[in-house]
């Protein structure tokens, strides 16, 4: 009597947290199942912003320092590039 009062607890719970766990999924499912389709499908207007995006290129010549040790290395090129 009580084993089967124990499994038919679990079988409920079993139930609801499959329920629960699957609809917190099918959100992910349903999130890349749309970004699939924007990036597949190039020619609708949806993803038209990709030809009329403006890009700008900046070049910076930069002095690397003879120590190289990361740290003062990475902090020089960082403070050249901040100029």
């Amino acid at each position: 009597m009580r084993f089967e009062k124990i499994c038919k607890g679990f079988e409920y719970w079993n139930r609801k947290s499959h329920i629960h766990l699957g609809l917190f999924l099918l959100l992910f499912i349903w999130l890349f199942a749309f970004s699939g389709l924007l990036l597949n499908n190039g020619h609708w207007e949806l993803s038209d912003f990709y030809d009329k995006r403006k890009e700008t290129k900046t070049v910076t010549s930069i002095h690397i320092p003879l120590s190289r040790d990361s740290v003062t290395l990475i902090k020089n090129i960082v403070s050249q590039l901040k100029n």
